[in-house]
């Protein structure tokens, strides 16, 4: 597999560079955006697979099917599509099949492929099981302010919880790494949140769910970076969100 640099659009990116990423557990996270097409006019999709931060596999070697289809149609059912080929083990294809993977991902192969294997099962989701593939699975939304996990950093008072990604919103903290979102997030379309945070846009399916954390006192200063009332915390220097960042897996954990 070859290797690319993580995933990121530029502000200006154009509707075709549609990215979804997908935290598929507590230590996985696979994001997959279209990279034009080829020359029969498939979707060729650029993507990341990482675990607790490493990347595992990289590339731009995975395409769609043939027809017309659109890529913000096709991310969810290419993301189900790609997890279920990253997740082939001994016994499913031919052994030369991995004569290629690294040491690192055969060793990553051999201890994780089997579970997440469940989350590439076609209709059957992983999560809920449900007639639906699993990235699209929904059924645990944020259940509104004071609701989920809750947090007992000074700083930031208020509640963990997996946030569909249509339903953000201003001054929700996301993680790995944190980072406040400080616009109103907006709809590309239908399908497509985009959503403007304190390390630079970024752009997500409408229904896929983001592990957040939402702030009861959102307009209240930072005494740690400094931050005034309103403006976000500097995601570089700032401690409290450092805390928030080792709190937000401990509370995953305990779900």
């Amino acid at each position: 597999m070859s290797t690319t640099h993580v995933l990121t659009l530029p502000e200006n990116s154009q509707r075709p560079h549609l990215v979804l990423v997908w935290r598929i557990d507590a230590d996985h996270i696979l994001e997959i955006g279209a990279d034009g097409r080829t020359d029969d006019h498939r979707i060729r999709y650029r993507y990341r697979l990482s675990h607790k931060n490493q990347a595992i596999f990289h590339g731009r070697d995975f395409c769609s099917g043939s027809g017309p289809r659109s890529v913000a149609e096709t991310l969810l059912q290419a993301a189900r599509s790609l997890l279920g080929y990253l997740t082939l083990r001994p016994g499913d294809v031919e052994a030369d099949y991995f004569d290629d993977y690294t040491p690192e991902q055969l060793m990553w192969r051999d201890e994780f492929a089997e579970d997440l294997s469940a989350y590439a099962e076609d209709r059957c989701c992983g999560y809920c099981g449900g007639d639906h593939d699993s990235p699209a699975c929904f059924t645990t939304p944020f259940e509104g302010d004071g609701g989920g996990q809750t947090s007992t950093n000074d700083q930031f008072d208020g509640s963990f919880a997996y946030v569909r990604a249509g339903d953000l919103r201003r001054w929700d903290v996301l993680f790995a790494p944190s980072r406040q979102i400080t616009d109103e997030p907006s709809k590309e379309d239908a399908a497509i949140i985009a959503v403007q945070t304190s390390i630079g846009p970024q752009w997500y399916d409408a229904d896929v769910l983001i592990w957040a954390y939402r702030p009861a006192d959102p307009q209240r200063g930072c005494d740690e970076c400094g931050a005034d009332p309103g403006v976000p915390c500097n995601p570089v220097t700032c401690c409290a969100l450092a805390m928030l960042e080792d709190a937000a897996e401990a509370a995953r954990e305990e779900r």
